[in-house]
């Protein structure tokens, strides 16, 4: 959730949000396959996806041996 005392995200992190995000929207749903089309290492997409399910923008579900992504909502939080 939204709070003002966090601390603002990076411009790097927005980049990287932006990309999971797109890749998620052209149907890559697997932290493999969002990888692979983001040209991202995998660790980076696992910590980028970890903010972005702590802000419950999207969820992760284990499948397999992979983790697949899934969008909650679209757009930024709601301010009080």
């Amino acid at each position: 959730m939204f709070d003002p005392d966090r601390e603002k995200p990076s411009a790097d992190y927005l980049l990287r949000a932006m990309a999971i995000m797109k890749s998620m929207d052209a149907g890559a749903n697997l932290i493999s396959e969002i990888s692979y089309a983001t040209a991202l290492p995998v660790t980076t997409v696992i910590r980028t996806a970890a903010i972005l399910a702590d802000d419950r923008i999207i969820k992760a579900t284990l499948v397999g041996s992979d983790v697949e992504l899934s969008f909650i909502r679209r757009g930024l939080p709601l301010q009080p």
